[in-house]
């Protein structure tokens, strides 16, 4: 599959409207994201909702970047900067895609935390 092809997957799974198509990667990464306090009191929940109504609008706003990670398998990763009030850079939404299914592909939420410039 092209950088291109799955990019279009990504942005599929996160407009199609199905909601098994986005999910946090484990319950683990929920209750990190939702301990921590730089979040604002954002809940995974909150995040999921904003994230998915933002890319309904702005589905360019969908980025791609090439994991480089030592360690980490090869491939990419993808995320989305929110517009949110009270967060000075916006907020960082981190996601991989999780299934290739073209029909109902599916990402898997990884890191959400304020933007860092």
């Amino acid at each position: 599959m092209t950088p291109d092809e799955e990019l279009a997957l990504v942005r599929k799974a996160l407009t199609c409207g199905v909601n098994g198509c986005v999910l946090w990667k484990d319950d683990r990464t929920a209750l990190r994201v939702r301990s921590d306090s730089a979040n604002q009191g954002l809940t995974p929940v909150d995040i999921k909702s904003l994230l998915l109504e933002f890319v309904k609008e702005h589905p360019e706003a969908v980025k791609q970047r090439r994991e480089q990670s030592p360690g980490q398998p090869m491939g990419f990763w993808y995320f989305v900067v929110l517009p949110l009030d009270g967060f000075r850079h916006g907020f960082f939404v981190k996601f991989i895609l999780s299934d290739e299914d073209p029909e109902y592909p599916c990402v898997a939420l990884v890191n959400a935390h304020p933007e860092r410039r």
